[in-house]
């Protein structure tokens, strides 16, 4: 590892001897392989990838989901400078607080001259709304990051404060979590202290500040702008760590003079909201009309103490870079002491002095917007070209208040893994504080960011940077009814799997009928397939005829079919990372696996050598994912609605296949109830899993009437429509046992229950079997209907 002498080496003496905190770890890394170290590295990617911890880059048109990428060198902190870092970081929490209470009530700051009447007045991030307003408990800042920089030895400072919104607590844990499972040998040499139970603690800590009303146990949720929001992972992660909801805006509205989610049960009352939505977007009532992200009406209740929302509204100007930079003298106002972690050195563009002083020495400084964050809008003088200093200029004349700036600090090093070994990267980092009326909690970590590149400052993942493990040395919150998000969530997540399989099976079926065939009734195989998918007006819209190849890549990833089969497993996986917090860590890390698996499999035209392993992938990743349910859920609501969607899809699936393969390629309607070519039977066998049951049952004999009797009535057999109908029985039973009620959707059921029930093949080939079908399919489709409207699956 090379040292280098500008920055303040975290691991390194100048001499180059290793400083006595990193000594274990160093002893432990020059036993290590390289090699096996860097093949860590890609299995920590592919950790990262199948759990889904990724994050969205804003105004990044192709909206992909990226990795932040991950450092395998943990940053240790001593227990001697982080003693020294708490106490600096609780009283800062407390100033800020303290300010914030104060600025929407009496503002005795101001009026002592501390902090300029404009700087509040006019700072777009205060609320008028807010004033004289008491958040339950007096707590403004419930959740709280400080982003630390270190200079040298004992030279740490602040370089912003997070009291809005503070993202990343969710990469600190999987970071930790990562470490420990990649080298568990490491932690046995370096004692570190825990961080796992933050979730907990946050729990804990929000629960410690639900308004006077709230029952003994307060309901927690927590609000999201959804899936494409840029920390979405984050906001899943906790909620799930947290035993909490996961809701978004349309899931809550005002009732009773509270904020109520709708759940599977109607609508239930919240008491405190960790929001993870800005101010603007809170409620279209009050601030932006335009806004669907929030709740209409939720400040009237927050203002009438019906709810706790964290971080209170209008925090966000404790954000601000220029109120930052009046920091100290909060900081001595409030607790009468001078502050414990120094300000980085800010000039306020909006003073002409300073604006002057900034326009002469722009090359040599750090220019950031006031309400800036994520690394954007900002200018690194010393990296900088001429040209871009002098168009950062103009901006900063035309708009001076809307900038501060600051001296280019020799940020710390610390060692990160390379091709090359170890070297050093400039970092930063974010602890994390948790308020209450109980006290303030700070996690003993925080989230380490390391600017990758040699020689670069910028540390934020939206800008290129990564994380690492920061090891520091030596609630219960009610659970509440199940969302009808949710519900659908699962419900849908469950019917596009089983689609994507069944589509998987009927290819594979049809793909060998179509081998035994010569070329007219081998297109009339693949037309057949078509016909049951019921895709045919879309298929003849961008094919003349019906070859195999042009067929299978339509089923399998052509955008031309919306039900292709790649677009049900994304599909299925939007769905399931919309309602993470109700699945196991097993099913959604199989459901996302089977994504990555298969998109890769289909990102190209897939030919005839690779279809059979393309179709053996799709059915091997659903029968996995099928394991994960079965083997890690709680047998509860969500397994219900899991499978009620399964079985409504499994059974129309078989229905259809059987309607298309029995009528529809029929050489005449005088055929019906004849004897049919036993190859075809045996391929509609194929296409629904049941060709090898079948034969066991019946010695191997083959015959219509058989057959259709083992689809139709067999309840032995899982794919048959009397199994599909006990299992949504009962799945339908065990909700109205745990509701306490049935629903239309049990009456729907039971008529088509007894429709089978009284049936026999005889009376089924009497009355006709497509018309038989044709009903199923329609009473089928009804009880879907019924179960999403029952359960509240939409607003």
């Amino acid at each position: 590892m090379t040292h280098s002498p500008s920055s303040f080496d975290e691991m390194l003496e100048p001499d180059g001897s290793v400083r006595p905190a990193y000594a274990g770890y160093r002893e432990w890394y020059d036993a290590q392989d390289p090699a096996a170290l860097r093949r860590k590295g890609s299995e920590a990617e592919g950790f990262f990838r199948k759990t889904g911890i990724t994050f969205n880059v804003y105004g990044d048109d192709a909206g992909e989901e990226r990795l932040i990428p991950f450092d395998m060198v943990p940053r240790i902190v001593t227990a001697r400078e982080w003693r020294r870092l708490s106490r600096g970081i609780e009283q800062r929490v407390r100033a800020l607080n303290a300010f914030l209470h104060d600025i929407y009530h009496r503002q005795e700051i101001v009026r002592a001259g501390r902090v300029p009447q404009r700087l509040i007045a006019e700072n777009a991030a205060f609320l008028p709304e807010m004033v004289g307003m008491v958040p339950p408990g007096g707590v403004f800042t419930h959740i709280v990051g400080i982003d630390l920089v270190r200079t040298g030895p004992d030279e740490f400072m602040v370089l912003e404060d997070n009291a809005r919104t503070p993202s990343g607590v969710s990469y600190m844990l999987e970071n930790r979590e990562t470490m420990m499972a990649m080298f568990p040998e490491l932690f046995t040499r370096v004692n570190v202290r825990p961080v796992q139970d933050y979730p907990r603690r946050l729990a804990k800590s929000l629960a410690a500040c639900a308004p006077a009303m709230a029952g003994e146990r307060p309901v927690v949720a927590v609000l999201t702008p959804g899936i494409y929001n840029s920390a979405y992972f984050e906001h899943a992660f906790l909620a799930d760590q947290m035993g909490a909801e996961l809701v978004e805006g349309s899931d809550l509205r005002v009732v009773d003079g509270r904020v109520a989610m709708r759940t599977t049960r109607g609508y239930e009352a919240i008491d405190v909201l960790y929001r993870r939505v800005d101010d603007e977007f809170l409620d279209p009532l009050t601030f932006n009309p335009a806004s669907v992200l929030g709740v209409p009406g939720i400040m009237d209740v927050y203002r009438a103490g019906g709810i706790t929302i964290a971080n209170a509204p209008g925090t966000g100007i404790a954000d601000d870079k220029a109120i930052y930079s009046f920091m100290p003298e909060i900081v001595e106002f409030y607790t009468g002491e001078k502050p414990i972690l120094s300000n980085v050195p800010t000039w306020r563009c909006s003073e002409a002095d300073s604006l002057g002083f900034v326009l002469d020495n722009l090359a040599d400084l750090v220019v950031k917007e006031v309400h800036g964050s994520g690394g954007y809008g900002m200018l690194i003088g010393p990296t900088s070209s001429k040209k871009e200093i002098a168009a950062f200029a103009a901006k900063l004349r035309a708009r001076p208040e809307n900038y501060i700036a600051q001296p280019t600090l020799a940020l710390s090093t610390v060692p990160i893994l390379t091709k090359a070994g170890l070297a050093p990267r400039h970092v930063d980092l974010r602890p994390f504080v948790l308020v209450s009326p109980n006290g303030i909690d700070i996690t003993p970590g925080g989230l380490t960011r390391v600017a990758l590149k040699q020689g670069s400052l910028v540390v934020n993942s939206s800008q290129g940077g990564g994380t690492k493990d920061r090891g520091c040395w030596r609630i219960d919150a009610r659970r509440s009814h199940m969302l009808g998000r949710t519900a659908n969530g699962v419900f849908w997540m469950a019917r596009y799997l089983e689609r994507a399989e069944n589509t998987a099976r009927l290819l594979d079926a049809g793909f060998r009928m179509a081998m035994t065939r010569d070329y007219l009734t081998s297109e009339a195989e693949w037309r057949s397939l078509i016909e049951t998918v019921g895709m045919t007006h879309a298929y003849e819209a961008a094919h003349s005829s019906y070859t195999g190849v042009q067929v299978w890549n339509f089923m399998l990833r052509d955008k031309a079919n919306p039900g292709n089969v790649l677009a049900m497993i994304e599909a299925a996986r939007t769905n399931a990372r919309a309602v993470r917090t109700a699945l196991t860590r097993e099913v959604w890390e199989a459901v996302n696996e089977s994504w990555m698996l298969l998109k890769e499999a289909m990102a190209r035209p897939v030919r005839e050598a690779s279809l059979g392993e393309v179709l053996s992938t799709v059915r091997r990743q659903m029968t996995l994912v099928r394991g994960a349910m079965e083997g890690s859920m709680l047998r509860n609501e969500i397994h219900n609605f899991t499978r009620l969607g399964t079985f409504i899809e499994r059974g129309d699936s078989t229905a259809r296949i059987l309607d298309v393969k029995y009528y529809v390629l029929l050489p005449s309607l005088a055929w019906v109830g004849s004897s049919l070519d036993n190859v075809q039977w045996e391929s509609v066998l194929r296409s629904v899993a049941g060709e090898r049951s079948y034969r066991w049952l019946n010695a191997g004999s083959m015959d219509a009437r058989g057959i259709a009797d083992f689809l139709l009535l067999d309840q032995r057999f899982p794919r048959s429509l009397a199994f599909c109908i006990d299992k949504l029985r009962s799945n339908l039973r065990g909700l109205a046992h745990e509701y306490g009620h049935e629903t239309s959707a049990h009456e729907k059921l039971r008529a088509l229950g007894t429709r089978f029930h009284e049936a026999t093949i005889e009376s089924v080939f009497e009355g006709g079997l497509h018309e038989f079908i044709q009903e199923y399919i329609a009473c089928n489709r009804r009880v879907a209907l019924a179960i999403e409207q029952d359960y509240r699956f939409y607003a």
